[in-house]
């Protein structure tokens, strides 16, 4: 309940930077790369006082499973949700993100694939998801040629190959370095 009184969330973190997406007028969607860098209160407070020009959507987590402001949430509010909810105990978040805007009419994000999984929860008012199975990809006719569909329905395009779990080689590469340095420290 706490989560969704924007009051609240800017007592609680309103001072936690993050990067939210802005355009300049309404009829332009989301999406295409325009952010600014705001406090999380002064997002809040241009969302209640009904500005439908920025949108907070998935920060860099830098390998990291939270980034701000959830990382600020869950170390400040004392009520956080569990990170592996009983009802997906068998999968391991890669991250956790925040979503939110505000608009007065229908918006949509556009036809898209995301990399991971996802567990969508909506806080208040309402969303209509769209999905197509991956084996009617071709009739989709996305954006670049695909090179391969995991069994889970991850996408890979020519030159961006990943593992089934949306890892890079050079990901797990990475990892392996980090826990090595870990373990000789």
């Amino acid at each position: 309940e706490k989560w969704t009184s924007l009051d609240y969330l800017k007592k609680t973190v309103g001072d936690a930077r993050v990067w939210v997406e802005q355009r300049e007028d309404l009829g332009c969607g989301f999406g295409r790369g325009n952010k600014a860098e705001l406090s999380l209160g002064d997002f809040l407070s241009r969302v209640e006082g009904g500005s439908e020009h920025y949108y907070l959507t998935a920060q860099d987590t830098d390998g990291g499973l939270l980034a701000s402001p959830l990382l600020e949430l869950r170390e400040n509010s004392g009520a956080f949700p569990p990170l592996r909810p009983a009802l997906l105990r068998g999968l391991v978040p890669a991250n956790l993100s925040l979503w939110l805007g505000s608009s007065s009419s229908r918006a949509s994000s556009g036809l898209h694939h995301d990399y991971h999984d996802n567990l969508y929860v909506l806080l208040s008012g309402s969303k209509t998801f769209t999905l197509f199975c991956p084996s009617l990809l071709p009739r989709l006719r996305p954006r670049g040629e695909v090179a391969h569909i995991h069994p889970n329905g991850l996408i890979n395009y020519a030159g961006g190959d990943t593992f089934a779990d949306g890892t890079t080689a050079l990901d797990r590469a990475e990892a392996a370095a980090r826990g090595a340095v870990g373990r000789a420290e």
